[in-house]
């Protein structure tokens, strides 16, 4: 596996080059690694700390750490948190003094490859993990059409009143952006073996012809989103089936 950015930054780019998966006819599979061959190689998951690039993340971590460690024990894995393999990268960077060069301020990929193998090593010796999982909360281009967005295994209408709103009033398609849950599964040997997506809700919706953003007290209080979006990550991976979404006929708050 090529070496990585920093998590926010390779979920990120990872994102808006697979945002369109769902719009395309061929489905989407997370499966980089045979199914059968992780759950013969894995049998214990680390999480990474969750990034996510919002103001006051840290609830929001704690939120999707917690649902995304009870969907991995639900498929019969063990789950290490978080904090085993913060704890081990904080400590290795500090160690190996970094991986960015002092002069020009950019990555030094040989260091950050060094870092993470030791990193990984360390993890594997300390936890008995074979498996390391890195979560994100990323901003995804989403398309919408007939004001109904769809995108990773979600969708969302653009306007308060949901469904009812087309009857009343003007109908438009075009994109919009959207936060999806992240996930990567990678051997104890950093070569990945699951990477999907879950659509969480939409950043950006509609009040008349005007776009308006979503405030920061909006996002992630629909806990049946945010659990549908653990499930529609990973369910593949566990090997349960994933139930259509239901679009929702109306929105919470009127503009």
């Amino acid at each position: 596996m090529n070496a990585r950015t920093a998590m926010w930054i390779f979920g990120v780019a990872l994102a808006v080059s697979l945002c369109a998966c769902a719009a395309t006819t061929a489905p989407y599979n997370p499966f980089k690694t045979p199914q059968a061959e992780i759950k013969n190689k894995v049998k214990v998951v680390a999480l990474a700390p969750v990034s996510v690039g919002v103001d006051n993340p840290d609830p929001v971590k704690a939120k999707f750490e917690a649902l995304v460690t009870a969907k991995l024990q639900e498929g019969g894995f063990t789950v290490v948190p978080s904090t085993e393999y913060g704890a081990i990268w904080k400590q290795m960077t500090e160690t190996l003094g970094g991986f960015f060069d002092p002069m020009t301020g950019k990555r030094d990929d040989q260091k950050f490859k060094t870092l993470r193998q030791h990193a990984m090593r360390e993890l594997a010796a300390k936890t008995n993990a074979d498996g390391l999982m890195e979560i994100a909360i990323v901003p995804v281009k989403v398309s919408f059409n007939i004001d109904h967005a769809r995108w990773h295994g979600t969708d969302e209408y653009m306007r308060s009143g949901g469904a009812w709103a087309m009857f009343f009033g003007p109908q438009t398609s075009g994109t919009t952006t959207g936060l999806s849950l992240y996930v990567d599964l990678s051997d104890i040997n950093d070569v990945d073996m699951y990477i999907n997506f879950g659509g969480i809700q939409l950043l950006s919706k509609l009040s008349g012809n005007q776009f308006y953003q979503i405030s920061r007290q909006e996002l992630f209080n629909d806990e049946e989103r945010n659990h549908k979006a653990v499930d529609i990550a990973l369910n593949p991976l566990i090997g349960k089936a994933i139930e259509p979404e239901k679009p929702k006929a109306s929105e919470e708050k009127s503009y």
